[in-house]
């Protein structure tokens, strides 16, 4: 199965409404006449554009009477969509289906987008008052008393990220970081600050994937960049009931995506990455758990700068979804459009060079609940 093509809007602060973005960001690839649509929102309701969106979107596209879904996993439904667009091609049913996912939420007050982004947690969880930022700083401390990474590291995170944001046109930061702006940003959740917290953004994305009309899955022609696995895993939703939150449940994941793809998952197999760093330790835990890096490496490994644009293992190019912004249900999508890029040699200043010809996903929902896990290949 093929990536046919891939469009994303601007991320950031946007005037435009959900529906708009969306049809902003799957428009282009509407001339394909795709037989359905995987439509990935969180919280469409939470937009105030409507509720029906699958119905929606395919009569603002003019596509009716193509078939559409929602799909929804938390921060990683932009993956969930895709995931759900590939087994509708995979089954045979669809010869092209084209998968968008967004979100808009930054016109919420802050205090009601926290609550929001709370409701990914157990009730226990929040009735506690945990929220998202504050759980992630527990996981970072315990990362800290482990040993497993630094504070150095995490700002080496930040840093490399925002300095490849500044070669994304569509990315939310574009100013890059300095250490000073760092170490001088305001604590969030102890240890975490301002700068390891992915922002809330607006914006959308859209992939078209297409099987061979009329005979089996298109084996990928020179050039073509095809989906070469995927995998998925839940952990327990409670935090506090996990064997050790260190451990992101990506590793199953992980372990299904290369087994379908044929190859193993390992720095000397993957060209480039696009992690979920909506916390920066959860880059570093998602290397780890992805096995591209062994556990406690991740952090030296960033700081010796061997996750850079131009160090071995290129990660989040695209400046991931600390600088280039995490619309909740769009940046998982927006790692496979990277990629595609990446891999087509089509991302401009942010080029991996030596023509990168595997790459991998990695996005999860909620506090590493629901972990997905996407390898692409150029053939």
């Amino acid at each position: 199965m093929r990536v046919a093509g891939a469009n994303l809007t601007p991320f950031g602060r946007l005037k435009e409404g959900l529906l708009e973005l969306l049809a902003q960001a799957t428009q282009p690839l509407t001339d394909h006449e795709p037989q359905a649509l995987a439509i990935g929102v969180w919280s469409p309701v939470a937009a105030g554009d409507v509720g029906n969106l699958a119905s929606a979107l395919t009569e603002r596209l003019s596509l009716s009477p193509a078939a559409a879904w929602t799909v929804e996993a938390a921060s990683a439904t932009g993956a969930a969509a895709l995931h759900s667009g590939w087994r509708a091609v995979a089954s045979g049913q669809y010869e092209r289906v084209l998968v968008v996912a967004g979100e808009k939420l930054t016109h919420l007050e802050t205090p009601e987008a926290t609550r929001l982004l709370g409701s990914v947690l157990t009730p226990k969880e929040r009735a506690a008052g945990g929220s998202m930022v504050s759980m992630a700083a527990q996981v970072t401390a315990e990362g800290f008393a482990s040993g497993r990474f630094t504070p150095e590291a995490l700002q080496a995170v930040a840093l490399k990220n925002h300095t490849h944001g500044q070669l994304n046109p569509l990315a939310h930061f574009q100013n890059g970081l300095t250490d000073e702006q760092y170490l001088n940003s305001r604590m969030i959740a102890e240890p975490l600050r301002l700068y390891d917290c992915a922002p809330i953004s607006d914006g959308a994305a859209a992939l078209l994937l297409e099987r061979e009309r009329g005979g089996g899955d298109k084996k990928g022609e020179a050039g073509e960049v095809v989906i070469a696995g995927i995998g998925q895993a839940t952990d327990r939703w409670p935090v506090a009931q996990r064997r050790n939150p260190l451990r992101f449940c990506t590793e199953q994941a992980s372990r299904q995506a290369a087994k379908m793809a044929g190859w193993p998952i390992a720095t000397s197999t993957v060209d480039v990455v696009e992690m979920h760093d909506a916390f920066t330790p959860f880059e570093l835990l998602g290397l780890e758990a992805c096995h591209l890096m062994k556990e406690g490496q991740a952090g030296p490994a960033t700081l010796a700068g061997e996750t850079d644009l131009e160090g071995r293992l290129p990660v989040n190019p695209s400046g991931g979804l600390k600088a280039r912004g995490h619309p909740i249900g769009a940046s998982g999508l927006a790692q496979a459009c990277e990629l595609y890029w990446q891999l087509t040699e089509q991302a401009g200043k942010r080029q991996v060079a030596g023509t990168p010809r595997r790459a991998l996903a990695h996005s999860i929902g909620g506090l590493a609940a629901n972990n997905l896990v996407t390898l692409l290949e150029r053939k």
